[in-house]
């Protein structure tokens, strides 16, 4: 009985593997499986041909994917587009239900220190100069802000931070930052700017009522009526 089987689609093509299986007999039947497509005088060998791996209810350890991963490297016209697999780890897990979550924080960030959150966040302490919040999520700002606050982290620019930053170092969302004492970066002080990566991948800003127009999946989500 294949332990690997090979199913082809518009794409390229699917490797199914047994998720019951010892992972040697699985290596084995992959190095062999590929060894004859190589050799086959249909298979066009001028452009790369892509593979999906489907592991089902096994998760690979990370030094058997590398292995595998190794076995595609040995062809220049192999290469594997996807892992795919119906579990995944307990710290994905834990990171998934996390992000649907809205953290509240009053501590406060000195000179020098870091706290990072993963989910949305709630600030109602203060940020010293040189103290850095990092969110995966939205940033919610209620208190004091003199230090670096990230959305989106690492690169998520569909994120938002909202209230009062005026007095903040640096703003950055996903990749983008902005420097706010080098420039004139805010329409106003309020305590009710935007900030928002606009669809030229840039840092802008304006004010809460222009939410609908800034994000409007993001004000659909909250139940906007404005």
């Amino acid at each position: 009985m294949n332990q690997v089987i090979l199913k082809g689609n518009e794409n390229g093509y699917e490797l199914k593997i047994n998720e019951t299986c010892d992972i040697k007999v699985i290596i084995d039947e992959i190095s062999n499986l590929l060894d004859d497509l190589s050799s086959d005088k249909k298979i066009k060998k001028n452009k790369s041909i892509m593979f999906e791996l489907n592991t089902g209810n096994r998760l690979l350890k990370d030094n058997e994917k590398d292995f595998i991963l190794s076995l595609f490297k040995q062809y220049d016209f192999f290469e594997v587009k996807s892992i795919i697999s119906n579990v995944i780890t307990k710290e994905e897990a834990l990171k998934i239900k996390n992000e649907g979550r809205t953290f509240k924080t009053v501590q406060t960030i000195r000179n020098g220190q870091y706290e990072k959150i993963d989910g949305d966040v709630l600030v109602f302490g203060k940020i010293h100069k040189g103290g850095k919040l990092v969110s995966t999520g939205n940033v919610y700002v209620l208190g004091d802000i003199e230090g670096i606050i990230h959305a989106g982290f690492p690169n998520y620019e569909d994120k938002l931070i909202i209230g009062k930053i005026d007095s903040a170092q640096q703003v950055r969302i996903g990749e983008q930052h902005q420097i706010l004492s080098e420039s004139n970066f805010l329409n106003d002080n309020s305590s009710q700017s935007v900030v928002y990566v606009n669809d030229l991948h840039i840092l802008d800003n304006g004010n809460l009522n222009a939410l609908k127009s800034i994000n409007p999946k993001f004000f659909n989500e909250i139940g906007g009526t404005r």
